[in-house]
């Protein structure tokens, strides 16, 4: 028997090529539903609008490796990086939110002279 309260309850998809997360099987367990979520009406919205995107947070990440994979090193020396993309490794679901975890992929060149 349930407390008064509302329990949400749902597995995590990621679609890593539109960089977001979504919830399609949300589902509640509450003392009444229909009086909740009116008749799953609610909830029913809930999954199709539930979506969280990360397309900011990867094009931040990529921008900022650019940035700094350029740096000028000592004695004529100087390395030159790019990072192409980076693709989902794993998602970890935590208390105060959601952490993604990406594997970047680019290339790294240490040079000397001009």
């Amino acid at each position: 028997m349930l407390a008064n309260g509302v329990y949400l309850a749902a597995m995590l998809e990621v679609e890593a090529d539109r960089q977001t997360c979504k919830f399609p099987d949300l589902d509640a367990a509450v003392r009444d539903l229909g009086e909740m979520f009116g008749n799953g009406q609610l909830l029913a919205q809930l999954r199709q609008q539930l979506k969280i995107s990360y397309r900011a947070a990867y094009q931040k990440l990529i921008d900022a490796a650019n940035h700094n994979l350029t740096p000028q090193l000592k004695n004529g020396f100087r390395m030159e990086g790019h990072m192409a993309s980076a693709s989902l490794d794993r998602v970890l679901l935590l208390a105060d939110g959601i952490s993604i975890v990406l594997r970047a992929s680019g290339e790294l060149k240490i040079l000397y002279g001009l």
